[in-house]
């Protein structure tokens, strides 16, 4: 069984170091929602704040990988069988579920997993997590061949766990041999931690296009991903950048 794993994350038009300066810690997924929705708040009234005050980016000038979509969409397209299943998610996590269900006995499963992160962190915690699920699930055989589809700057922590690494979309698309039975299963998240929430459209733009690919109307899943870029979360960075910038001031 061939899983196409994509996580949104791997599509955003910025560097590592940005990443680290603009978005959130690490390991914050498992937070309630209101509390993911007010770090989120509070890094974009600080972006702001700072872009007016000092000049240095707004998180909001980040845009996606246009050119990287358009050939995830050339890869869907060569590699989807007319029985090819479509899910939709907000965590990486329920990946795990998804191979559990559908994995049948002595079925080798090979996951080919395009992301900025590998998600092989390494906590000695038995839960899967976003982080982790790479790890576990190949430790504990379910997968049995797991690669790497990542950006030039992606952080290599689990050398130990990935049997194939390519360092562009382009180059699994230029391997014939890898895919050549075909795609069975196709998951993307959109993992919102790491997912600035205005770029939410462009995750839709992404989910929607390889459903059309598939003949697909409404992806199995989509219709829990909550849009969180609307007027209430865009009236609260305005209001508190500019109480942030009334305080610098004073």
């Amino acid at each position: 069984m061939n899983v196409l794993s994509v996580d949104f994350d791997y599509f955003i038009d910025t560097t590592l170091k940005e990443r680290v300066l603009l978005f959130p810690d690490s390991g914050t997924e498992n937070w309630d929602w209101d509390t993911q929705i007010l770090i989120w708040t509070s890094l974009y009234s600080t972006s702001v704040s700072n872009k007016k005050l000092h000049g240095q980016k707004d998180i909001r000038e980040i845009g996606v990988l246009n050119d990287e979509i358009d050939i995830l969409f050339d890869l869907v397209d060569m590699y989807i069988k007319e029985d090819t299943q479509l899910l939709i998610s907000e965590s990486h996590k329920e990946i795990a579920s998804l191979i559990n269900k559908n994995k049948n006995p002595n079925e080798k499963i090979n996951v080919y997993n395009i992301d900025f992160h590998d998600d092989c962190f390494k906590t000695g915690e038995t839960e899967i997590h976003c982080g982790n699920w790479a790890r576990i699930l190949v430790n504990e055989k379910i997968i049995d061949t797991m690669s790497w589809i990542k950006r030039h700057d992606s952080e290599f922590i689990g050398s130990d766990i990935i049997h194939n690494v390519y360092n562009s979309i382009q180059e699994l698309y230029n391997n014939p041999r890898t895919l050549n039975e075909g795609i069975d299963h196709i998951f993307i998240c959109r993992s919102g931690m790491w997912s600035p929430p205005h770029l939410d459209d462009e995750f839709v733009r992404l989910a929607y296009g390889i459903a059309e690919l598939m003949d697909i109307d409404e992806p199995n899943g989509a219709s829990e991903i909550y849009h969180r870029w609307n007027n209430y979360f865009k009236n609260n960075i305005n209001n508190l950048s500019e109480q942030i910038q009334r305080n610098i001031k004073i």
